[in-house]
């Protein structure tokens, strides 16, 4: 966990936090940095304290392979403002399709290297397939892996019981290698050779959730809170081996249960950093399951996650294009900035006063300049309106409040 000083103090600074305290944080594993350090990016820190931050998925699947097109998503999720991209790509170009989009990337880049040990197969899980993946990614200079090693062999009873019992794709083949062999899971075996290579690239494990709810019916339920319990175990013993650890959670669960579902992880993991799914307040949004996922995330990061991953519009229903991706991103950063200006950081305090003073004078430009999405808000104001009028469409020159308030008690 040795971290160059220069990189903290420029986290430090980025942060808001005070040196000394983001040290306490590294320290005891209550905020990590993701950076391996083979790679030249700024690190990411992640941490409850710090600002919260947005995930955006990327990768193929056996059905559809279009390398230029996963290319275009992840210039597109950076430039609406992803601070960390993941690959989930399957099938037998995984490798070509994760070593193309690392060197495109220059934000921390994650993956779930039992996709690339299978290649949509459930046989041959065995430790030195499962090591060498991990080194092979670690070389090529991947940040932090999804690592689904919580789920053991006696949790399976408890998944039966759901409407949803495993929707993870990596939980589903690691319950599928259990049932086959009889075997407990490999990664919850081999967990200390694996924290033995991370620990050699300075790379972040996300301890997967296996088990997490496919349906709100599911949540907060045994099965998930039985693995989140071997997930604070493990954490521990990436602590102990000096390997940083996020804990992933879930998934589907109604706003009622959000901040319970938030406060159980905080607690079993000693205050881990949070890296939530969603998690998506209704089963029902599909076609528009970033709206709903992006509530939940508002609700998990004001409880304290610190980590949101962008569901996309076609979650439920099939791989994402760009406009997927783009409206994904664009909805999880506002999600984002709503936690951070909740929590208090001075630039967001600072830069939502601003756009509101520029909204008062009917600064039109600056506006757009402050705006989370800037061209958006250009391209359909120009559509709405013919003039930079000190008014817009919506009310017009006669009724338009700011306009009629001004004008009437001399407010400049």
């Amino acid at each position: 966990m040795e971290i160059p000083q220069i990189e903290l103090k420029q986290i430090s600074q980025k942060e808001e936090l005070p040196f000394y305290e983001l040290e306490k944080d590294l320290r005891t594993g209550k905020a990590v940095i993701l950076k391996n350090s083979l790679r030249k990016i700024h690190p990411v820190a992640v941490g409850k304290r710090l600002r919260c931050k947005i995930n955006v998925n990327l990768g193929v699947s056996g059905e559809r392979i279009n390398l230029k097109k996963e290319i275009k998503k992840l210039k597109a999720a950076l430039e609406y403002g992803a601070d960390t991209l993941m690959d989930l790509s399957l099938g037998r170009r995984a490798g070509e399709i994760r070593k193309a989009l690392i060197k495109e990337c220059f934000v921390p880049f994650g993956t779930v290297p039992i996709y690339s040990i299978t290649q949509e197969k459930t046989a041959g899980l065995s430790r030195s397939k499962i090591l060498d993946e991990i080194e092979r990614q670690a070389l090529e200079g991947v940040d932090f892996m999804t690592l689904h090693c919580g789920l053991r062999k006696k949790h399976l009873e408890y998944a039966r019981r759901r409407i949803c019992p495993i929707v993870s794709r990596g939980g589903a083949i690691i319950a599928e290698h259990i049932s086959k062999t009889g075997r407990e899971n490999p990664f919850y075996e081999y967990f200390e050779d694996i924290l033995k290579i991370v620990k050699k690239y300075s790379i972040t494990v996300s301890l997967g959730d296996g088990l997490r709810p496919g349906a709100c019916a599911d949540a907060n339920d045994k099965a998930q809170y039985s693995e989140l319990y071997e997930l604070g175990k493990l954490r521990k013993k990436c602590l102990d081996y000096g390997v940083f650890a996020m804990i992933e959670g879930p998934g589907h669960v109604p706003i009622n249960l959000i901040e319970e579902n938030v406060k159980k992880a905080e607690e079993i993991c000693d205050g881990a950093p949070l890296y939530f799914l969603g998690p998506l307040t209704t089963d029902r949004a599909a076609g528009r399951d970033h709206i709903s996922a992006a509530i939940g995330a508002s609700l998990a990061g004001f409880h304290g996650v610190s980590l949101l991953c962008a569901v996309t519009p076609s979650e439920h229903l099939g791989i994402p294009d760009i406009n997927d991706i783009k409206e994904a991103a664009a909805v999880f950063k506002i999600a984002a900035e709503s936690v951070n200006l909740a929590k208090g950081f001075n630039s967001e305090r600072e830069k939502n006063k601003e756009i509101s003073e520029a909204r008062k004078s009917f600064d039109w430009e600056k506006q757009f300049s402050l705006a989370l999405d800037g061209k958006t808000a250009k391209r359909k104001y120009k559509l709405l309106n013919k003039n930079k009028d000190k008014f817009c469409s919506m009310c017009g020159k006669d009724f338009c409040a700011m306009r009629k308030f001004s004008e009437c008690a001399g407010v400049k």
